[in-house]
């Protein structure tokens, strides 16, 4: 899936798509960026009021954090809408100097679905993309162009460049799945 998509942006070329657990393989990778989305324990996460990092599976989202920063610091982490911004903020200090972060939130059909947070220079970098590097958004519902006036505090998301993804490691296991 993640290749497919990074095939319909050309970008497919700057990735590299890795499989297997993230924690066996974590220790023996060096890379530029590391995405992680872990999973957030089904759709029953839309019913606590405020999601933990704790409740990120197969690990809490300190040791997750943690791991991906062995890799690199620049980190980007794709969390439920719900979750604790304050918990995600002290995941910026686990490093020392700490991390500059930005957060980023996710609509689709123009409805809250999550946040993407830029940990180190990745959070700088996406605000120096130029406006050539900007993706127009669109409703998957009805094929119209998102809007201000269509969308609730609309998010510009940003299309992969050349500078921000040159690796990515793709967090699968599927054993969580068992």
């Amino acid at each position: 899936m993640a290749f497919n998509n990074a095939s319909i942006y050309g970008v497919e070329d700057y990735i590299d798509f890795i499989i297997g657990d993230f924690f066996q393989l974590a220790p023996y990778l060096k890379g530029d960026v590391v995405f992680v989305s872990p999973p957030w324990g089904g759709p029953s996460y839309k019913t606590i009021q405020s999601f933990t990092m704790d409740l990120l599976k197969p690990k809490d989202g300190y040791s997750i954090f943690q791991a991906a920063q062995r890799i690199t610091p620049d980190v980007i982490m794709f969390l439920p809408r719900n979750v604790n911004l304050n918990q995600v903020e002290e995941l910026s200090w686990l490093s020392s100097p700490p991390l500059m972060l930005e957060i980023e939130e996710n609509y689709l059909a123009g409805y809250f679905k999550g946040i993407t947070v830029y940990f180190g220079s990745s959070a700088h970098r996406i605000n120096q993309l130029s406006p050539h590097d900007s993706l127009e958004i669109h409703d998957s519902m009805s094929n119209d162009k998102a809007t201000p006036e269509s969308k609730p505090d609309p998010v510009e998301v940003e299309a992969p460049s050349q500078r921000l993804v040159t690796s990515i490691l793709t967090y699968v296991t599927s054993s969580w799945f068992c």
